[in-house]
């Protein structure tokens, strides 16, 4: 059956929620059983014809008969509509075993909760250049982003209305701030997690529910998105410029999913998602995730974002930071663009001069003017006694030494006057500018083994450290950040993640007003921060899909992300191959496509687009049920139903092709379809770098074009060659499209997964 759904759902859970006890308190024991918070997924092919209301009644009437409507009413959570069908309760085990005998009933899991994964970056992106057009005048215009997060500060500055026009009539949400906190910016603002919270919390303890950001995460990343021009942004007058969003003409709906205290339970980010498609988003930014592998239908972000795609929704996420390591990437649902995070050209540097007249280049925030640069102080290593580090500089360790806030606050009140600290092993020659309370120095690894060398050596060590302040064009830059989550995918290795990277570290944006009373923060801007992660490289690609989405509002979500990946850069400033964090080249499973060109990404001449139904054919060839399949598309489908596509042919904007490596004569072939998005007649020529292993051939070599929307479609096989020149169990390559009359490059990769079985 079809299910209506719309605000009369929301109402009557409302009512529910009001009309029970307001003192409640979650015992957390029913009849010496412990309660948890259990998703429910509920068959949508019911064959009666629910009314709004009913529906509601419906997800209730799944709860224990024992209970009454006022008990009953304070278990549930959150009854969804859009997002899936079912609701989140507070069950025990012995409830969800009888409720699975009830009709209707698909499947349970236990809630679970997720972690949370600029001056600047405009102009380093290419949207201030001369020739960018009105890119960051009115970037993004008309475009709504649902950012599920911390929050938002609403009365920030960055998310001032002035010159917005009003949003589009498609806009259908509301604001749950007090009056006049939301405006033509800011137009929404739901909080999902205070009913997570209250419902949990016991005995006196409040919950610490606030309305407002409380973490300084979400307003961070809101503001990277579209946030409004701000003068003077700063820390520490540091990284001082204009701060602006990537769309800053775009339209803001904030969904409060995530808490200081409680982290970002999955019942809370399905229903602010579910709201999110109910109000009329066009695109959806989750900084968020679980770990790698997760399956989708027990994944929330999947499934949410599954329908959300087939509502038209671009669903952005961060691709996590358990870097540098393999297999570590989060949110890998194909429907779902993976961002990766990496480096710019900006450096807030610090140089230490040795005794020895070694001199090592960091990085800190914390920039002192008190700070004689001249006069070289007595330096003691990470076996420091406390007695003996008044007015010395502490060298704090590297690798699991590493000084944490606590220690170096315990230096400050021990009369340590500066410190020097080393990286770990895995940042490589990577550094961070870190808001130190002593006048620092944060170093490379290996640097930092310099320093304790040079301590062992003599009797008297001593050093200085020297401040720089900002400088721009670094080298190498972009590069990959070393804490970026790298692929393959656990949950399918045969589709490419993370898709594409962008910024990630030492962004300056929109945070909670602070108080620093160093006379260096005279002149800071108190209400912008720097912050690193992949949770900073997802607003930025969001905030570029508005850009998208505002010029061709007809674009499907995977013909966008097409464009985006398709025209990303694989070279960096200085025209090598972006690195990684030991500065060697990056593979494709750490910078995916490579890293985000926004303006080519408007213009991307070719779109590898998909149809929604070819993805439910990828999830049947995953070995995935009927059952489970309904839970991820919300359809009463199955997969009898759907032609096979093998995933290798699900028209991906990238190839993974696996061979037997000790198989003769082996190949496999890969079919893709582009679409043409360019006007007028166009040609495209074939460019191929080849994996090592293997000889490719592509039928046909041409494609012409003559008009908009027109497709080709293309074949690439791969042979095994009888040597295959390498012991790695991967090999890399890409497969280009050129038109040199358009000065365009539409670009894929190619993996190759050599098997040994």
């Amino acid at each position: 059956m079809e299910i209506k759904q719309n605000t009369s759902i929301v109402l009557f859970f409302i009512f529910c929620v009001f009309t029970s006890q307001l003192s409640y308190s979650d015992p957390g024991v029913v009849n010496g059983s412990q309660l948890r918070t259990y998703i429910v997924h509920l068959d949508p092919s019911t064959n009666i014809d629910y009314s709004d209301l009913e529906y509601g009644r419906w997800c209730m009437s799944f709860l224990p008969t024992t209970l009454d409507s006022t008990a009953a009413t304070e278990r549930m959570v959150h009854i969804y509509g859009d997002v899936i069908h079912g609701f989140a309760a507070r069950l025990t085990e012995e409830e969800i075993a009888d409720m699975e005998k009830k009709e209707g009933f698909i499947s349970a899991y236990p809630d679970k909760t997720l972690q949370l994964h600029t001056t600047h970056t405009p102009k380093f992106l290419g949207l201030m250049n001369a020739d960018a057009g009105p890119l960051m005048v009115d970037g993004g215009k008309g475009v709504i982003v649902g950012v599920l997060d911390t929050g938002v500060t609403p009365d920030h500055p960055s998310f001032s209305d002035d010159g917005m026009d009003s949003p589009p009539i498609t806009w259908k949400g509301s604001c749950d701030l007090p009056n006049g906190m939301c405006n033509k910016k800011l137009i929404g603002y739901r909080n999902f997690i205070e009913r997570y919270t209250k419902i949990h919390v016991t005995g006196d303890d409040d919950g610490n529910v606030t309305i407002f950001d409380d973490v300084g995460h979400g307003t961070h990343t809101a503001g990277t998105i579209a946030g409004a021009a701000v003068h003077n942004a700063n820390i520490l007058g540091e990284a001082n410029g204009t701060a602006m969003g990537m769309a800053p003409g775009a339209h803001l709906a904030i969904y409060r999913v995530c808490s200081q205290y409680y982290g970002c339970p999955s019942s809370s980010i399905l229903a602010g998602m579910n709201a999110a498609i109910k109000d009329g988003v066009d695109v959806m930014s989750l900084s968020l995730g679980s770990g790698p592998g997760e399956k989708y239908d027990m994944d929330s972000i999947a499934v949410g974002s599954f329908r959300a795609t087939q509502k038209g929704i671009f669903v952005s996420c961060s691709a996590g930071n358990e870097g540098p390591g393999y297999k570590t990437v989060a949110n890998e649902a194909p429907w779902i663009l993976t961002v990766g995070a990496s480096t710019t050209d900006r450096r807030i540097t610090s140089v230490v001069k040795l005794g020895n007249g070694q001199q090592f280049e960091g990085q800190t925030l914390y920039q002192p003017k008190n700070f004689d640069p001249e006069q070289m102080r007595p330096l003691v290593g990470s076996n420091y006694d406390v007695d003996d580090i008044v007015n010395k500089i502490v060298y704090c360790g590297s690798g699991i030494a590493l000084c944490q806030r606590e220690e170096i606050n315990y230096l400050v009140t021990n009369g340590a006057i500066g410190v020097i600290q080393g990286s770990y092993r895995e940042q490589g020659y990577q550094t961070f500018a870190r808001n130190h309370s002593l006048p620092s120095s944060d170093l490379t690894f290996n640097k930092g083994e310099e320093i304790i060398n040079y301590i062992n050596s003599t009797d008297n060590p001593t050093a200085k450290i020297l401040f720089k302040h900002t400088i721009f064009n670094a080298s190498p830059s972009p590069s990959m950040a070393f804490f970026s989550s790298r692929g393959p995918s656990v949950a399918n290795p045969g589709i490419m993640k993370p898709d594409i990277i962008g910024p990630g570290v030492d962004i300056l944006a929109s945070y909670l007003p602070f108080i620093d009373r160093r006379p260096e923060a005279e002149s800071s801007n108190h209400s912008f921060y720097i912050m690193s992660g992949t949770s900073m490289s997802c607003p930025h690609l969001s905030g570029i899909v508005a850009l998208i989405k505002s010029r061709h509002k007809d674009w499907s979500p995977f013909a966008i992300k097409s464009a985006i990946m398709t025209t990303a850069d694989i070279l960096d400033r200085d025209g090598k191959p972006i690195t990684n964090e030991m500065y060697v080249p990056a593979n494709q499973f750490a910078i995916g496509s490579g890293h985000v060109n926004a303006r080519k990404a408007m213009k991307p001449g070719l779109v590898y687009d998909v149809a929604s139904d070819d993805y439910i054919s990828f999830i049947c060839q995953m070995n995935y049920t009927d059952k489970q399949l309904m839970v991820i598309t919300g359809r009463n489908v199955k997969c009898s139903e759907f032609k096979k596509i093998s995933i290798k042919d699900v028209n991906y904007p990238s190839i993974s092709v696996e061979i037997p490596r000790n198989a003769h004569d082996y190949k496999v072939a890969v079919k893709r379809t582009v679409t043409n998005v360019n006007p007028g007649n166009s040609t495209y020529s074939l460019k191929l770098n080849l994996p090592k292993g293997v000889s490719v051939t592509v039928k046909p070599q041409l494609l012409n074009f003559s008009k908009i929307g027109q497709k080709k479609s293309f074949t690439v096989t791969f042979v095994k060659k009888k040597h295959l020149g390498t012991n790695s169990h991967y090999s890399h390559g890409y497969l280009s499209w050129i038109a040199n009359k358009l000065d365009t490059v539409v670009r894929i990769p190619m993996i190759v997964k050599y098997n040994d079985q």
